[in-house]
């Protein structure tokens, strides 16, 4: 089976083994694909192309590890492709359930907001029509569709049509340049000095 995908036995072991850490997750192996198959990236197309091809026993008997080595990518680089990608698209599933979800939220608001005791939805309802004022202080900006302007730039001038979507590798990225910890500067330690030894020595 290593023959057929152009691999030997050293090759497969002198690369890091991600299947530990796949089942340290509780991800299997199918869900890897399955999310992948939503992913533009070539190497993930070559990874499903390959996937594809082989039979369960042979995707059972080369693992991840082999099937990442026979489209020419190291096993990490999967890793790195599949959470790129499940990273996106989660983030995309939460905003369309938001959307999907928020008429009836905002049925059962209105609702509320006419009767006696709806004094809170009423605020809520005309802070969101911008009838009343928000405090500039406390505004909390939430792009469900991840399109503030920052990301516009990124994504280029074309606006709506013209905007290249954002690969799952370039979102991984920024997601973890914004969860960095910024590190802060050293202490000084300023020494304080005994004048008096100065005095006694002269």
């Amino acid at each position: 089976m290593l023959r057929d995908l152009g691999l030997t036995s050293e090759q497969l072991a002198s690369h890091a083994q991600i299947a530990p850490l796949v089942k340290q997750c509780g991800i299997t192996p199918a869900r890897i694909i399955e999310v992948l198959r939503g992913d533009q990236d070539e190497n993930s197309i070559k990874v499903i192309a390959l996937w594809d091809k082989l039979t369960p026993y042979s995707r059972s008997a080369a693992g991840l590890e082999g099937v990442a080595l026979g489209v020419g990518i190291p096993p990490r680089r999967l890793w790195e492709l599949y959470a790129g990608a499940t990273m996106m698209q989660s983030r995309e599933s939460v905003g369309v359930m938001i959307a999907d979800a928020l008429p009836a939220i905002m049925r059962v608001t209105i609702k509320q907001a006419k009767t006696k005791d709806g004094f809170t939805s009423r605020e809520h309802i005309l802070k969101a029509a911008r009838v009343l004022p928000v405090p500039k202080g406390s505004t909390t900006n939430i792009n469900v569709g991840g399109n503030n302007q920052s990301e516009q730039n990124e994504l280029g001038d074309g606006g709506e049509e013209g905007a290249i979507i954002e690969s799952a590798d370039d979102f991984l990225m920024r997601a973890s340049r914004a969860m960095g910890a910024k590190q802060l500067p050293a202490p000084t330690i300023e020494a304080d000095v005994d004048e008096s030894d100065d005095e006694g020595d002269e």
